[in-house]
């Protein structure tokens, strides 16, 4: 963790002097999208809000400094939704019983419901954007997918994750998530038995 750590602030250090460079706009667009891409996973590695807060605060920037009919902007667009939801997520327990987590998921979703909406409209309209890339549009498909499956949303989410594998159909992780979704349902006893059929 030491060294994601001191990654992360060498990266920071670097993206503070993307001002001052003889980069012309779209490449500091470039840059600070990855700079946000490195700063929000190192955050997210260590359950860091300070990092995922500066990832994001980099994605917001790259985003202003882009327009929508570059596909870059969704990109940003799609870190900084990344960085809420995460940041919405710390201190979810990952060693519980299903009761507990699925008591604890509820109540971290009614506490984050206004910026977890608004992540979810982001990655709406980065899946639904033509601009943006396939590859993008497909995990922002997913990531909005596995917010309204959190959510209880399971239905909506099944769309989202079809959706995901429409736009990029090797997307393993939407494929993946359907299945588990699938499979909880029909072990819960959760929903309509044809409805899952179907």
């Amino acid at each position: 963790s030491a060294d994601v750590r001191a990654a992360a602030q060498r990266v920071l250090s670097l993206a503070e002097k993307i001002d001052g460079s003889a980069l012309v706009g779209d490449e500091k667009a470039a840059l600070r999208f990855v700079c946000s891409s490195l700063v929000i996973n190192a955050g997210a590695d260590l359950a860091d809000v300070a990092l995922l807060t500066e990832g994001q605060e980099l994605a917001s920037r790259a985003c202003s400094d882009t327009t929508p009919e570059q596909p870059v902007h969704f990109q940003c667009m799609y870190n900084v939704a990344n960085a809420i939801v995460t940041t919405c997520d710390l201190g979810l327990p990952t060693q519980a019983t299903s009761e507990e987590r699925a008591s604890d998921l509820a109540e971290n979703r009614r506490s984050n419901r206004t910026e977890l909406r608004r992540a979810r409209q982001m990655f709406l309209t980065v899946g639904s954007s033509p601009y943006a890339d396939p590859h993008t549009r497909s995990a922002a498909y997913c990531n909005l997918a596995n917010c309204l499956d959190h959510s209880g949303r399971w239905a909506e989410a099944y769309d989202f994750y079809l959706h995901a594998l429409e736009a990029d159909p090797s997307n393993g992780n939407a494929a993946g998530n359907l299945a588990q979704l699938l499979m909880n349902r029909i072990q819960s006893g959760v929903g309509q038995t044809g409805h899952i059929a179907a």
